[in-house]
């Protein structure tokens, strides 16, 4: 008698370019002026990456998800469809990120929860990366990656 065994789908990498480009993507399929507006959820105002009722991608990282084939189906049942940032989604192994992607889509993630149109979150999230980037190499360290950690 065999053992069914169930594999988990590989992790989605997104590349710090590819992050970029797809952002960039985001805004200008839903227009820089839009504004994300948060979903309710059990009573609760969340940022959510699908919407739970239509299944399409919701927010700004939802976005970038959906352009790298990962569905709602891939997240239900699981916190990360919520609320969990990309960091979360890292750790549980539903995308492979470095810690440059990581703080660029957090970044952008962060403007636009905080009602910034999707185009000014998108453009402040690069300026603060390469901000904290340059500013981090300034100080002498080898890693630009740890920018986002200072």
């Amino acid at each position: 008698m065999s053992l069914n065994t169930v594999t988990a789908p590989a992790a989605v990498e997104i590349t710090l370019d590819e992050a970029k480009s797809l952002l960039a993507r985001a805004v200008e399929e839903r227009g820089a002026g839009y504004t994300y507006q948060m979903l309710t959820i059990d009573e609760q105002s969340l940022c959510a990456y699908f919407d739970p009722k239509t299944k399409a991608p919701s927010c700004i990282v939802g976005q970038v998800l959906a352009y790298k084939g990962v569905t709602y189906d891939d997240l239900a049942g699981q916190e990360v469809n919520t609320y969990a940032n990309i960091e979360a989604l890292n750790d549980q192994g539903v995308v492979k990120v470095d810690n440059d992607t990581q703080a660029l889509l957090e970044i952008a993630q962060s403007e636009q929860d905080a009602g910034m149109p999707w185009g000014r979150a998108v453009e402040e999230a690069l300026a603060t990366y390469e901000g904290r980037a340059q500013a981090y190499e300034e100080d002498g360290y080898d890693d630009p990656s740890l920018a986002y950690w200072f």
